[in-house]
């Protein structure tokens, strides 16, 4: 059996809070919103941020069932040594059960790649997740570091001060040296 760890994810808010991409509160946000249900995972879970995630979905009961549909686009090469476009849908529905359909594509003209879809059943128990979540993710991303605001405050007295100081010095400067010329 292969053990998947699950993310911390106070220490996952720190971390990212430093990168110039998205922001830790931003990837918790994603991740907490992007389990499924896939019965052939240990518990029962999948996320499409963290594939192979060990920690189940502790909030499915507020999210409400989703189903998952992703579409992949690759080309195969064959025994013989011919190339040819295959899409695969894979689709999972909200009791986490897959299906998987796979066809040749003719003529097909586009770029290798992968669509995923995540759908919920109920948009309204969706969009009242969505606000919780958003909420739960500042508070997490606060709780990585509850001292953030006090430290910003005083990086801005530190700068105000060194403008200050900088004109005190160069007016200093501009009289020490005003008889020498």
């Amino acid at each position: 059996m292969v053990w998947c760890g699950s993310p911390d994810l106070s220490v996952t808010a720190r971390a990212l809070s430093t990168n110039l991409g998205p922001s830790g509160t931003d990837y918790i946000y994603t991740y907490l919103r992007t389990f499924y249900r896939d019965t052939s995972r240990p518990t029962g879970w999948d996320n499409l941020v963290y594939p192979s995630v060990g920690m189940p979905h502790a909030l499915w009961e507020r999210q409400g069932p989703t189903s998952l549909e992703r579409n992949s686009v690759a080309e195969v090469t064959a025994e013989d040594g011919s190339k040819s476009w295959v899409r695969t849908i894979t689709t999972f529905d909200e009791h986490g059960f897959s299906s998987t359909q796979t066809e040749n594509l003719s003529n097909y003209s586009g770029k290798a790649g992968e669509t995923v879809k995540l759908t919920p059943v109920d948009a309204k128990l969706q969009a009242q997740f969505d606000s919780d979540i958003a909420d739960l993710s500042n508070y997490m991303a606060w709780m990585a570091e509850p001292a953030q605001l006090v430290r910003k405050k005083i990086g801005v007295a530190v700068l105000l001060f060194l403008f200050v100081f900088f004109g005190v010095a160069w007016r200093l400067n501009k009289v020490y040296w005003k008889d020498i010329k």
